[in-house]
């Protein structure tokens, strides 16, 4: 029975074994946590893999800002193959957390425990257990499941799984026009800079992160001043977050760089670059000068902390 080293164990550990499959089976899942474990596997050990995500508490709904999490990284295979489905509301729960790993589409180890696909179950503070079971019989149990569930991406998917408005700065999300901001009001709040100490543009950082020899040019990265960095706001450098924009958009991102300096998008940093250049009016991997954001009439965004894995991005025009 393992109690410690989880991520490495279960996780990461089989792929270095060869594993190119994972299927998982989870009362409770985050996109944080798919999009954590795909860019440790990428990064560290340079590869991708196919990973097959099954959740089964669905009963009392998934909340907007995961479903849409999902749909956006199925929508970016940057760090390999992912799909996403639930139990629909009317079948029973499913509480059960199985980890099934593939080689060719053999199943080769599977651990069974009480750790969900969560970051609070593998980095955080919770204690969890994970016990090494058959994979043969884990993975019949999987393939029975998929039989009873739906993809996050099925265009009936809200007519059998309830998703969740009970977050009223979601609300935003869905596509009724808004006058007006969501109620953040009463939220921690932080101002990051899009410009340098001296009120310009980066040339070669930045929105402009990606203007140089060999890089895409959308590649991007929004700065955060070390008061910020060191102030508790924003999750530890590596730890991937949600960030709801005011324009109905979903991103993972993260801290990086030395201290945590920048928060980029890990799947494909040209996401980044990509989104504020769409709300600039720009075109793809163009430069961003100083008179694109005096057109604009902003040059920082705003971040409201909605809990500790998840975040609203202000870059509404004034």
């Amino acid at each position: 029975m393992l109690e410690e080293g989880l991520f490495d164990t279960v996780l990461m550990d089989p792929v270095r074994e060869g594993a190119d499959q994972l299927c998982v089976v989870s009362g409770y899942a985050t996109p944080t946590m798919s999009s954590q474990h795909l860019n440790h596997i990428r990064d560290e050990l340079s590869r991708q893999i196919t990973l097959n995500l099954i959740v089964g508490m669905t009963r009392e709904g998934v909340a907007r800002k995961y479903h849409m999490g999902f749909q956006a990284l199925e929508n970016n295979q940057q760090l390999g193959f992912f799909s996403c489905s639930y139990v629909p509301s009317s079948r029973p729960p499913v509480h059960a957390k199985v980890y099934i790993w593939l080689r060719e589409h053999d199943p080769i180890m599977a651990y069974v425990g009480s750790a969900n696909y969560t970051q609070t179950a593998f980095f955080g503070a919770q204690r969890e257990i994970i016990q090494l079971v058959e994979p043969t019989q884990a993975y019949e149990y999987y393939e029975r499941l998929t039989h009873e569930t739906i993809f996050c991406h099925h265009w009936e998917v809200e007519e059998s799984v309830l998703i969740t408005e009970e977050d009223k700065w979601v609300r935003s999300l869905d596509d009724t026009p808004i006058d007006e901001k969501p109620e953040i009001s009463g939220l921690d709040s932080v101002i990051c800079p899009l410009v340098q100490r001296n009120g310009r543009v980066h040339s070669r950082s930045g929105l402009n992160w990606g203007q140089r020899l060999g890089r895409n040019p959308n590649q991007a990265y929004i700065p955060v001043p070390s008061d910020i960095g060191n102030s508790g706001f924003f999750p530890d450098r590596g730890t991937h977050f949600t960030i709801m924009t005011d324009d109905g958009k979903i991103l993972i991102g993260r801290r990086a760089q030395d201290n945590g300096k920048a928060i980029e998008t890990p799947t494909n940093n040209s996401l980044l670059g990509e989104y504020f250049r769409q709300r600039l009016g720009l075109s793809n991997g163009a430069v961003v000068t100083d008179e694109d954001l005096n057109r604009y009439g902003r040059r920082s965004v705003q971040f409201f902390k909605i809990d500790e894995e998840t975040y609203y991005m202000d870059f509404s025009q004034s």
